[in-house]
């Protein structure tokens, strides 16, 4: 997706100017992908792997989080209902899964309660790999 190409993109430039600001020539590079559901076209996944193995390859590290994937029907203010096929959320995961840097970079939730501690999880993992301690 051109999402993902953007974000491949702005991680070249990004050494530069993190370079610029602290001095340091290989900062460690995350990405959060989150997503309520498949790519609206299925030619889009092979795109969104491409940018995701690329970046994995440059050494960032991906987390992905799956909002919602499941077979229920979601409304909205307008009264409009969606109930996502099962073949959807599957493409859904998969790729999201594919995506991920591990297994464990991969997260799913249905309640912006277990969002947010995702979310912080991905925080703290990140803060660990960030701060070093040295005496």
């Amino acid at each position: 997706s051109s999402a993902m190409s953007l974000a491949g993109t702005w991680m070249g430039t990004e050494t530069a100017y993190h370079e610029a600001e602290t001095g340091r020539t290989s900062p460690k590079k995350y990405v959060v992908l989150m997503t309520d559901g498949a790519n609206n076209y299925t030619s889009y996944d092979t795109a969104t792997i491409t940018a995701c193995d690329s970046m994995k390859a440059a050494g960032v590290e991906i987390y992905t989080i799956g909002y919602a994937l499941t077979q229920q029907t979601y409304g909205s203010d307008n009264g409009n209902t969606y109930t996502p096929p099962a073949a959807e959320i599957a493409r859904a995961t998969a790729l999201l899964s594919d995506c991920a840097s591990s297994p464990d970079h991969f997260k799913t939730t249905n309640n912006t309660t277990s969002l947010d501690e995702i979310f912080e999880g991905i925080g703290s993992d990140i803060a660990k790999n960030a701060i070093r301690i040295a005496h």
